[in-house]
């Protein structure tokens, strides 16, 4: 299952709470803040209790970044860096081009 917080909260279901339920299930999660498609953060979802429900089910896979930066790239990633278990991939066409 492909689980998206955005929508999830814009139909009135509670990330976090839905995630203990079903996250076992997730394959994919995206992610942005509602209102307004942001970064985490600067809307309603509570985040740190998101996150954590997605610890507590084992969910180990990539987070995709589903959100328009409020104020520019650099700005809209610093949210990551409060979360210890949140670590930014390096894309792999950089990997490969590396000589």
């Amino acid at each position: 299952m492909t689980f998206d917080a955005f929508h999830a909260a814009q139909s009135n279901v509670d990330p976090a709470q839905f995630t203990r339920e079903w996250g076992r299930v997730f394959r994919h999660v995206q992610i942005a803040d509602d209102p307004g498609r942001h970064e985490p953060g600067s809307g309603t979802i509570d985040f740190p209790a998101f996150f954590e429900a997605l610890a507590t089910v084992g969910y180990a896979g990539v987070i995709g970044l589903e959100y328009v930066p409020a104020a520019g790239a650099a700005e809209g990633l610093a949210w990551a860096d409060h979360y210890d278990r949140i670590t930014p991939l390096e894309p792999s066409i950089d990997r490969e081009s590396r000589t």
